[in-house]
């Protein structure tokens, strides 16, 4: 079960508290960031290499698909914003650097002077970079919230921040938060890798650097998992999570390939995590392999009603906004059996299909779901609602 939980609240920036204070207080040092010499936390100790360099999933499929066979003299350039531009079959190599930073300058105009582009791969090598995760923690203020820590005062002192645009202190609370929320609060797991992660992605849309460091964190995960994969759920939740946030869905439906080679028992235990990279990359035969019909669809249900017995039992304030609550909890119940069900039916597992079709129908009696269900057993698949 996911579970959201809204912040609310704002911390206050003190340079002292008053004793008889109750409001919370936070210890930023703002001393000059180059004297500082933070030891590196593992999360950014892995810094990416090869095409893990590249930041969209457009760069990496113009690396892949054009840049990467073509001859002659080519560059590629990034900027930690995203942008990139790249050319192949210049008269010199001089020549393909100058025009590939170019091209990516005119995609880069919001940050071309505090964050300009640079190449990535210089004649079909990769530029070593070093750790970039480094430099970019030295340049933060140390930040750590007075005791008693509250969390949910996080999210409106970051905004404050942002709206100031104080962009490196916000990511030195969302470092910490993301380090440390959970040896304050177990219970914030799922706010960690929802919240948490988006805005942190959030930040990294107006400060690049932000992105950088979330990309290093999926870097560390990714090599922790590639190591060893099993009884590593926690970390494929983060990983998965980590792509969500940065577009990257491609990188979790690589995972799964590997795993489903390598390890297929662990591919099995964890499906339910790849699930939506599968759909998106319409993996459809390797979805069918691993789902187990029955109880996928007993597990949709079990989750399904729990939510609804959650909003019924927590008595929530205006009768508007239950209904809106249980109205996102249907159309994601509508969405995930008639995926199951369409995702059976394009494998030819017809008879399993119309069973679970039967169970749904009792399970939600609705016209929109009927129809919906209607249509997957000819095989087409729901629109996303999430």
């Amino acid at each position: 079960m996911k579970c959201f939980i809204a912040f609310s609240a704002a911390l206050l920036l003190c340079s002292c508290a008053a004793p008889q204070s109750t409001k919370l207080s936070e210890t930023v040092n703002h001393e000059n960031p180059s004297e500082n010499t933070p030891e590196i936390p593992a999360i950014f100790s892995v810094p990416p290499k090869g095409t893990d360099l590249l930041i969209s999933y457009d760069a990496y499929t113009a690396y892949r698909d054009k840049y990467q066979s073509a001859t002659g003299a080519k560059s590629f350039a990034q900027a930690p914003s995203g942008a990139w531009g790249y050319v192949t079959k210049r008269d010199t190599q001089t020549i393909a650097n100058s025009d590939a930073l170019a091209i990516c300058e005119q995609h880069n105009k919001k940050f071309s002077d505090a964050f300009p582009c640079k190449l990535v791969n210089v004649a079909g090598e990769w530029v070593n970079k070093g750790n970039e995760a480094e430099t970019i923690l030295a340049s933060l203020p140390k930040f750590t919230p007075a005791n008693p820590i509250d969390l949910k005062l996080l999210r409106s002192n970051v905004q404050a921040d942002l709206n100031n645009k104080n962009y490196n202190l916000a990511l030195a609370k969302r470092i910490w938060f993301h380090r440390h929320a959970l040896s304050i609060n177990e219970h914030y797991s799922a706010v960690r890798t929802s919240y948490g992660l988006s805005a942190w992605a959030e930040l990294g849309d107006l400060y690049p650097p932000a992105k950088t460091l979330m990309r290093y964190a999926t870097n560390h995960l990714k090599q922790t998992l590639l190591e060893n994969p099993k009884n590593k759920f926690e970390e494929m939740l983060e990983y998965r999570s980590l792509n969500n946030a940065l577009h990257r869905a491609d990188n979790t439906y690589e995972l799964f390939l590997w795993l489903d080679k390598n390890h297929p028992d662990v591919a099995s235990a964890n499906f339910h995590l790849f699930r939506e990279a599968l759909t998106e990359r319409q993996a459809f035969q390797l979805y069918s392999k691993y789902t187990k019909p029955q109880i996928d669809y007993a597990d949709l249900v079990s989750g399904y009603l729990h939510s609804i017995n959650a909003i019924e039992s927590k008595g929530l304030q205006a009768q508007e906004k239950i209904d809106k609550i249980r109205l996102f909890h249907n159309n994601r119940f509508i969405y995930d059996v008639s995926r199951l069900v369409a995702i059976l039916a394009i494998n030819n597992r017809t008879d399993e299909a119309e069973l679970i079709v039967k169970k749904a129908q009792l399970e939600l009696p609705s016209q929109e779901f009927t129809n919906s269900l209607i249509r997957a057993l000819d095989g087409e698949l729901p629109k996303a609602v999430y």
